[in-house]
């Protein structure tokens, strides 16, 4: 993307001046179709670039989780079955359940989508500060302090985000142990009379298990609002050292733009680097749990 909107940015100033890009001059856009096909060229290379390296990407990360997940459900149904009978007379069939579905699905699923969401909010939070400070060398001044109480907010959030992530999987065990012993056992519980009994205790562990995963969303729109408020400053400031000091800076319009871009897109940037984080350091308590 950053390479994308350098190109574009590039092409954009080179209306009727020559430029200079990557050892390479290009005439300016005034002498027609033959400049034109030059910037084009440049743009299909860095699109197909682009997309090598997001394929590559995206191969390894699957095939690696797909390889690490195998490999861990395959000790743990090892040890499933090769354990003794006192260890199913004292771990509740739920929380085996739990383990042998729920923690099983992250494994496959959640935590190779999380990773591959981390690797690209970490390129893009730092491609947007370095291209930021590239463009505007004023706008460290605004991002030192912004980032540190980025951190420490992240760092307030995470004390509590795995804790509930954690009480989520846990009180879940609970609902699977119900359901199974209610399907189970129930031509019984018909014959005794015992279904509005069954379908309190299940609506309680139910609402239990619910009430952990609000908690646990709850937690990210907090962090997500403050993110987005400090983030607005980045905007803000830009705009201002921008407008009032350009006639001292001399930035091209083309890199103001760029700028400007990736000083709005900062907060969802924040945004998305916190959320990347936070959820691939939950899905490891599954990790832990296997």
């Amino acid at each position: 993307k950053s390479m994308v909107l350098f190109w574009l940015a590039s092409w954009t100033t080179a209306v009727s001046n020559s430029i200079n890009r990557f050892g390479v001059t290009f005439a300016p856009q005034e002498e027609g179709l033959s400049a034109q096909r030059d910037f084009v060229k440049v743009y299909g290379i860095i699109l197909v670039a682009s997309s090598i390296a997001t394929f590559a990407r995206s191969q390894i990360i699957i095939q690696g989780g797909a390889r690490c997940s195998e490999k861990m459900f395959y000790d743990m149904t090892t040890r499933v079955v090769r354990a003794p009978m006192s260890y199913f007379e004292t771990t509740p069939m739920g929380r085996i359940l739990n383990r042998l579905t729920y923690d099983v699905e992250i494994l496959d699923i959640t935590l190779s989508q999380s990773m591959t969401m981390l690797i690209i909010a970490t390129g893009w939070f730092v491609t947007g500060i370095v291209l930021q400070i590239t463009i505007l060398p004023w706008n460290v001044f605004v991002l030192v302090p912004i980032l540190a109480i980025y951190w420490l907010l992240l760092l307030f959030y995470r004390k509590s985000a795995t804790d509930l992530q954690r009480l989520d999987a846990v009180s879940r065990s609970p609902v699977q142990a119900i359901l199974s012993e209610g399907m189970d056992g129930s031509s019984t519980i018909k014959a005794f009379g015992r279904i509005k009994f069954f379908e309190d205790q299940f609506k309680n562990t139910l609402d239990g298990n619910t009430s952990a995963m609000m908690n646990f969303l709850a937690a990210q729109r907090w962090l997500g609002v403050r993110f987005q408020i400090i983030g607005s400053f980045v905007v803000l400031f830009a705009g201002i050292f921008v407008v009032a000091y350009n006639g001292v800076l001399m930035i091209d319009t083309g890199l103001i733009a760029m700028l400007i871009i990736w000083s709005a897109s900062f907060p969802l940037l924040l945004n998305f680097f916190s959320i990347g984080m936070a959820e691939t350091e939950a899905c490891m308590t599954s990790v832990e749990r296997v």
